[in-house]
């Protein structure tokens, strides 16, 4: 029997903390739930359940028990605002907002002020407030306009209820609007999640003089150093700071603007980043001197800032090790250590000339010519160009061209603003808030350096990027903790092992780690993924071992010498437990011998020297188990001569082609399972299967 509670789907901020599940809430509607427990100023609200737009998505009506539960939340909005949902004289206006389980800056509708009708506004007009009042009422129309009108007529209803309930569905629908999907398929969150809408009494951040309203952060989001950072901008509506269409002021602003009002935040964002035990961004207003809280979440921070303050907290013994480590993939940890950055030198002497300079705002450099509209940007990019993208504002329409371009620069915003928010999201170099740019100063090759802020009209010289300390550290702990040092294990040459099967779990696990971010099967997958990396890794090594030796024995011509030294070296030595250092001048010696003397046509040669090489650098630590894996897979594939030199691996090139060109082009752990399953009687291991079958409970396959 369903019990009185499960039938509930309209539920209070302050209701039970069994129901403050981000899938049933959304992460909004949980934040609110959390400030509000924590004591902090939230305006009242309450929050329209996920379960309720996957019902809507299934019958295309919301269901009965809605209706009732919608007005039962409302009439307490009214007890506990002291106002009235359409009253004229002292009128109760909300915010209706969309709330997924995880954020989607952005992505979805938002509509403010909703409430507003032409007797309300009558009434800011009797109290002497109507310019207050045009501008909530112009707020209010110009956002129905843009997102109500596409599942509602166009006309705004003059019914505050009919506003409401056709919000509503416009906010649900907005889930699957063009560009949230997008948003979701980049990042690998589920489509099925769905969204939460949460329903809010208004706080007026254009009230007086004396309001206003920001986003702040409890560290710096693009070094990672503790302290409030963010933006503030008075007399003005939260969605002004994150659209980007006015630059606002620091937060340092604040202090001398309000000083007890500062005070109060900064402790509010230390309690706030103390529970979520990470950077968190707080959205906030302030109403005639008053602060209220709007949302709380994890900061949509740079890695390098992520992985700073998480090497911070390891010091201070906030987290564990292990913790800390897992909240950063191998990808990532990969990513930041292979970045580059601009000579410095160089760059000193391009800002002696001509220079713009904006808000830092999501750090690394970028160099190419200018697109200036998203669509310009993916047409170029289809043809292999590189661009940066350049916008007066970034508007949520525009992320197919910030997914495909290299930086981002906008005239207008702050560092909270939606342009900067995405591009940390995405780890792409941007610029915001640049003011005017000079005629022709985008007409060549720029160089965008989001790290100072800066944009030259010159190509920059590229260097290798020096590490700070923090994130050095990091790369070390996890390239130590997920990965062994490679290692020779000769107990491989004892056994009869399949290429296919290592292929299949090496990337079926890469893209199930890449889907399972951000979940609780996280850690789990990252650990089984490394697992089978190092797996084929050992067995490579030892592989390649045998197969360079076995090649070597062709040599011809003038390196007869030379082969007798190489016969000397594998016979005095024992390749087969062979020390680091001795692997490393075997391969040194083998690479020199492919690549320099004469073979037989079926053998040896500089297609061996590659294949040595390759081994080398894994043994010198140049290159790590990830990249050397597929690096011996693409060989295989390309000369189609690696795996039949040595009885320790079955020889399946043919397959293995074939499998790899369906790697190639799958989008999917499930479609991967599926084609390999299918065609080439691919075994799932037990443990990895287990796992999916978690994932798959959980929704995290795609």
């Amino acid at each position: 029997m369903q019990t009185k509670s499960r039938r509930h789907v309209v539920l209070p901020i302050d209701g039970r903390d069994d129901l403050l599940s981000a899938e049933i809430r959304g992460g909004k509607g949980t934040s609110l739930a959390v400030m509000q427990k924590l004591g902090l100023r939230v305006p009242p609200a309450f929050t329209v359940s996920t379960t309720v737009m996957r019902a809507y998505c299934e019958t295309g009506e919301l269901p009965k028990r809605v209706t009732g539960q919608l007005k039962r939340e409302m009439v307490l909005l009214e007890r506990k605002t002291g106002k009235t949902f359409g009253s004229r004289e002292n009128p109760l206006l909300v915010s209706v907002r969309s709330g997924a389980a995880t954020s989607m800056p952005g992505m979805m509708d938002t509509i403010l002020n909703l409430g507003i009708t032409k007797a309300v506004l009558e009434g800011f007009t009797d109290r002497r407030e109507a310019e207050f009042g045009h501008s909530l009422y112009g707020r209010f129309v110009k956002g129905w306009q843009e997102t109500a009108s596409i599942q509602a007529e166009r006309t705004v209803p003059d019914d505050p209820w009919q506003q409401l309930f056709g919000a509503l569905i416009a906010v649900i629908g907005s889930w699957d609007n063009p560009r949230a999907r997008l948003y979701r398929e980049h990042h690998g969150i589920n489509h099925k999640l769905g969204t939460a809408v949460n329903v809010q009494a208004m706080a007026y951040g254009n009230r007086d003089e004396r309001s206003g309203t920001g986003v702040v952060f409890s560290h710096n989001v693009n070094t990672g150093t503790r302290g409030i950072y963010g933006e503030f901008l008075p007399c003005a509506q939260g969605e002004e700071v994150v659209a980007g269409k006015r630059t606002p002021q620091s937060i340092g602003f604040l202090r001398e603007w309000n000083q007890s009002v500062y005070e109060e935040l900064d402790r509010a964002v230390a309690l706030l980043s103390s529970r979520e035990r990470s950077m968190v961004e707080v959205e906030f207003t302030i109403e005639s001197g008053v602060l209220y809280f709007l949302q709380h979440r994890k900061a949509k921070a740079s890695l390098e800032a992520r992985i700073t303050s998480i090497v911070h907290d390891i010091w201070d013994k906030k987290l564990t090790h292990e913790a800390g480590l897992s909240q950063v993939s191998q990808e990532e940890a990969t990513q930041i250590a292979s970045v580059n950055s601009f000579d410095e030198i160089d760059m000193a002497s391009a800002l002696q000339g001509a220079v713009v300079r904006g808000i830092p705002a999501s750090p690394g450099v970028a160099q190419a010519h200018v697109a200036f509209t998203s669509e310009e940007a993916v047409e170029r990019a289809s043809k292999g160009e590189r661009v940066i993208l350049f916008r007066p504002d970034t508007h949520p329409d525009d992320l197919p061209g910030m997914l495909v371009a290299d930086g981002i620069i906008t005239l207008n915003g702050g560092a909270t603003c939606h342009a900067a928010v995405v591009a940390r999201a995405l780890g792409k170099p941007a610029v915001v808030g640049a003011g005017e740019i000079p005629e022709g100063f985008l007409s060549g090759i720029i160089s965008l350096d989001g790290s100072l802020g800066v944009v030259v009209p010159v190509a920059v010289k590229l260097c290798e990027r020096v590490l700070k300390k923090e994130v050095s550290l990091f790369v070390k702990w996890k390239r130590k903790a997920i990965f062994p040092k490679p290692r020779h294990d000769p107990a491989w040459l004892k056994k009869r092992t399949s290429p296919t099967n290592l292929l299949a779990h090496v990337y079926l696990l890469e893209l199930m780690a890449h889907e399972a971010k951000g979940t609780e099967l996280a850690f789990e997958t990252e650990r089984l993924r490394c697992e089978w990396y190092t797996k084929a890794a050992e067995c490579f090594l030892c592989y390649l071992v045998q197969a360079v030796k076995s090649e070597l024995r062709h040599v011809s011509g003038r390196s007869s010498g030379d082969m007798r030294r190489v016969r000397s070296f594998y016979e005095t030595h024992e390749l087969d437990t062979a020390s680091e250092d001795t692997l490393r001048n075997y391969f040194t010696l083998a690479v020199s011998m492919f690549r320099d003397y004469n073979w037989d046509s079926s053998y040896g040669g500089k297609a061996w020297a590659v294949i040595a090489e390759t081994a080398l650098w894994f043994v010198e630590g140049k290159i790590g188990h990830t990249v050397f894996v597929d690096r011996v897979f693409d060989l295989q594939h390309n000369t189609g001569r690696v795996f039949d030199k040595h009885r320790m691996v079955c020889d399946e090139e043919t397959v293995i082609g074939y499998m790899l060109n369906v790697k190639k082009g799958a989008t999917s752990s499930t479609q991967l399972v599926r084609a390999w399953t299918t065609s080439y009687d691919v075994h799932i291991d037990p443990v990895v299967n287990d796992l999916r079958q978690k994932g798959l409970q959980l929704n995290i396959w795609r």
